[in-house]
């Protein structure tokens, strides 16, 4: 993928999933939100970004500032030399991922799910229950502060709840966020439904591209989107402080 065609996909990350504060420091945008999540509160680069060694005394003071970790997200954007400088000041690699991306195609319903425009308390209960990581204040805060168009999804079959996920759009980007299922209800489909759904729900507001990011090892998921017509476009991954590797923080 394209330089512009990586950072118009990051700028829309970065809207859809948004931290309270973003500081430019030479072309990264440090984000912070917190704690929490790892795309909310890390270093990202943009293009013509300075060397990593040149702002990591910068960048490690506004999270000093606000008692967090200092974390670098790596994007095919990062310049030149970032791995080995982050590397050598004692950062490790984390959480390598993907951000893959297809047509919004057409705008279909799906039967069972119903879309909220804000987060509701059964909404976040829902997902917390689902994941782990996504239990805690940081994930209400993120999910409370999107501006932007979004559909808080609930997949019902039989009267239940089975599913949740999030669509965020922005002018012709959507991007699906906390899609998860029941455990005792995986592999009959489920996601499939709610993803496309919440793909169709862009399309109704004018997106023509959907994007989601899944970590590398999560070949499951990874499988059920390339079946859906999603395509690898880049990937990325953090670079965290080693001593600071026992946080707790959401993808």
């Amino acid at each position: 993928m394209e330089e512009a065609a990586i950072a118009a996909l990051e700028r829309a990350g970065f809207a859809a999933w948004p931290a309270n504060a973003t500081h430019n420091i030479a072309g990264w945008a440090v984000r912070v939100a917190g704690g929490g999540s790892k795309r909310a509160n890390s270093a990202n680069p943009l293009p013509g970004a300075a060397a990593a060694d040149v702002v990591l005394p910068s960048v490690e003071a506004i999270y000093r500032a606000a008692q967090l970790p200092a974390i670098f997200r790596l994007t095919p954007l990062a310049p030149r030399g970032a791995e080995a400088a982050l590397a050598a000041a004692g950062y490790g690699m984390a959480q390598p991922s993907w951000v893959m991306t297809r047509e919004a195609g057409a705008a279909a319903a799906v039967e069972g799910l119903r879309i909220e425009t804000a987060p509701s308390a059964a909404w976040l209960s829902g997902v917390a229950a689902l994941d782990d990581a996504k239990a805690g204040p940081e994930h209400e805060f993120i999910a409370g502060a999107i501006r932007l168009p979004a559909a808080f999804a609930t997949l019902i079959e039989g009267g239940s709840a089975v599913g949740f996920g999030l669509a965020v759009a922005d002018g012709g980007f959507v991007g699906l966020f906390d899609i998860v299922i029941a455990p005792r209800r995986r592999g009959r489909g489920l996601g499939g439904r709610l993803t496309r759904g919440l793909t169709a729900w862009g399309r109704q507001q004018g997106a023509t591209a959907a994007w989601l990011q899944v970590r590398d090892g999560n070949q499951a998921a990874r499988a059920l989107y390339r079946n859906l017509g999603f395509v690898d476009a880049y990937p990325y991954h953090y670079r965290v402080k080693r001593a600071a590797w026992a946080i707790t923080a959401l993808e």
